[in-house]
Formats: C-alpha cells, structure tokens, sequence
C-alpha cells in the first residue's frame, strides 16, 4: 500500500457500495456488535422508553475527563441516530426510540 492508500475490509466494501438504506443498516449493525457504548445506550433507550441526556453524561463522566465525555456523547448520539438506533429531542435533551420518532411525525 503507498502513503495515503486505503485498504477496505469486505464489510468497509460492501458498506460503501450500498445505497443508504442499507448503509445505516450495516453501521447499525455493526454499532451494535462492535461498540459497546451505544449496545447499552439502545438497550436502556428500549427498555426505559426515554433517557436524559445529563444521565448519560454523568455515567460518561465516571469513564471520561469531562470534555472528552461530551465528544463522547456527540459521537454515540451522531452515529445512533444515523444508524436509527436513537431518536433525540434537543429541547428536551431526551434520547427516545426511533420508532416514537416517526409514529409521531
């Protein structure tokens, strides 16, 4: 490989030849399977209906220095909500399942 070159793995393949339903399908996935920050995210966002946002942060917070836990956070709503993994109300700084989302849009 020279300087600047990317190799992809099969699954990095076929993720960037899919259409973008599938690709949010693929990185949902593998979100779950590979990361478990956002596999305990989802799992409390299904099993409690609605998370805080500072709930999270206080738990990332234990992990985390404080700025390093915001990037944290950003990253883990970024890519949940990508993937449709997570719905958010930034008013109300609420995690929620996705599925609320579009039942109620």
């Amino acid at each position: 490989m020279a300087e600047g070159d990317v190799e992809l793995s099969a699954a990095g393949f076929t993720l960037a030849e899919a259409e973008l339903p599938r690709q949010k399908e693929i990185f949902a996935e593998h979100l779950l399977h590979h990361v478990p920050l956002v596999a305990d995210l989802h799992r409390e966002v299904l099993a409690r209906g609605r998370v805080r946002e500072e709930e999270v942060l206080d738990r990332l917070e234990m992990r985390f220095p404080p700025g390093e836990a915001r990037r944290v956070w950003r990253r883990l709503l970024e890519w949940g909500r990508f993937a449709g993994l997570l719905a958010y109300d930034e008013r109300a700084r609420l995690l929620f399942p996705p599925e609320e989302e579009a039942s109620e849009a």
